[in-house]
């Protein structure tokens, strides 16, 4: 079984129903286009700092993550990791997904 391994980085996300909804949608993906996963483990991940955010990214890949949804406080940095980014993003300065 392949998994897809995701999560959403931030602050204070208490009130965050992305893992719900990536749950939900990810069957409804899965059936409309191939991908070669079978399930989804999608969590939230509370960052308390820039330092463990960027640890978190940067270690991240390693334990198997595919990407991140970011939201407050990291988009900004989250916007400064990447080399490839998109012109939108280096135009807004805000990321709001990392692969």
């Amino acid at each position: 079984m392949n998994i897809l391994k995701a999560a959403l980085l931030g602050r204070t996300l208490d009130h965050s129903i992305s893992p719900a909804v990536h749950r939900a949608l990810f069957p409804i993906v899965r059936s409309k286009v191939m991908i070669e996963f079978d399930s989804i483990d999608y969590s939230n991940i509370e960052c308390a700092d820039v330092e463990e955010f960027i640890g978190f990214v940067n270690r991240g890949f390693e334990k198997g993550f595919a990407g991140f949804n970011v939201t407050f406080p990291y988009k900004y940095i989250a916007s400064t990791l990447a080399s490839d980014s998109s012109s939108i993003v280096k135009q807004i300065n805000s990321a709001n997904t990392i692969r």
